[in-house]
């Protein structure tokens, strides 16, 4: 797991890291906002990095036990970030079948 001393920064890439602190996202030196939400699903996975986790663990999580919440919300969430991180080939954000989501990172050096 890449996270710096006080886990606040999420290494995926070589200028590409999540700050769940602030809720954003510094990919090549631009910032961009994640919402609340997303920054909770990030940490989340963030602290098993690459290692998968299920969906109902996620809703649960995100939204708590009594949250009214179903795996579409969990998807429309996933789908977001991706989209927010430039993901679209599904390299640092996977599905894992009949699972739920894993992190994975390629980050050389902290930025």
């Amino acid at each position: 797991m890449k996270l710096d001393g006080i886990e606040n920064l999420v290494y995926l890439d070589d200028g590409l890291y999540i700050d769940v602190h602030l809720n954003r996202v510094v990919k090549n030196g631009f910032i961009l906002p994640f919402s609340a939400t997303q920054a909770r699903l990030i940490k989340r996975l963030s602290q098993d990095m690459g290692k998968p986790i299920s969906s109902a663990e996620l809703i649960r999580y995100i939204w708590g036990e009594e949250g009214i919440s179903r795996n579409a919300d969990l998807y429309t969430c996933v789908n977001r970030i991706r989209s927010r991180i430039g993901d679209s080939g599904k390299k640092y954000l996977l599905s894992v079948h009949k699972v739920g989501y894993m992190l994975v990172s390629y980050a050389t050096m902290k930025q």
